[in-house]
């Protein structure tokens, strides 16, 4: 198998569930959800900050689980290289932007109350799975597996050179 039919096998319908990079990806999924989701219960009140980390990891959320559907429905298999370097790309800088938005919405403000801030342990736990999950999608792409059989070499053609038969004029 050449390693596009490697590939295009991997990424059968309902195959990637089954793959670290899928699981991996769930994961960061139900952690980035669940640290929105209580982040926003917990404020009493919506602050600049509130609405930046909440709308970046949403953001975040929504762009993963597209991807993710992607590839488990199986309609990556048309263009496979498209599709998982705009997931290593996007696995790679937005949650880089989302920890950034979970420092910032972790500034001290003149309350106290930490209770309020234990969810965003959620958010960094996510975009950091969603982080290995790049790495996972890049060990995916890369790893050839048992079954891969390199092409075949193009033979080697032999080199003909135009003999002139006549004479040297020189005799």
């Amino acid at each position: 198998m050449t390693q596009d039919e490697l590939i295009r096998n991997k990424l059968k319908p309902g195959k990637f569930i089954f793959y670290p990079s899928g699981i991996i990806k769930v994961l960061g999924l139900v952690f980035i959800f669940a640290g929105v989701t209580f982040y926003i219960s917990l404020q009493p009140e919506i602050e600049v900050k509130v609405f930046v980390y909440s709308v970046a990891n949403i953001v975040i959320f929504f762009s993963s689980f597209i991807l993710y559907m992607i590839f488990t429905l199986g309609h990556a298999r048309q263009k496979p290289w498209m599709y998982l370097q705009i997931d290593i790309v996007l696995n790679i800088f937005l949650p880089i932007i989302g920890i950034i938005c979970v420092v910032i919405a972790k500034s001290p403000t003149t309350s106290n109350n930490s209770t309020k801030y234990f969810p965003l342990g959620f958010g960094i736990t996510g975009n950091v799975l969603l982080l290995i999950s790049a790495a996972t999608m890049f060990m995916f792409y890369r790893y050839k597996g048992d079954n891969y059989v390199p092409p075949e070499p193009l033979p080697e053609r032999r080199k003909t050179y135009m003999i002139d038969a006549r004479p040297s004029v020189h005799i």
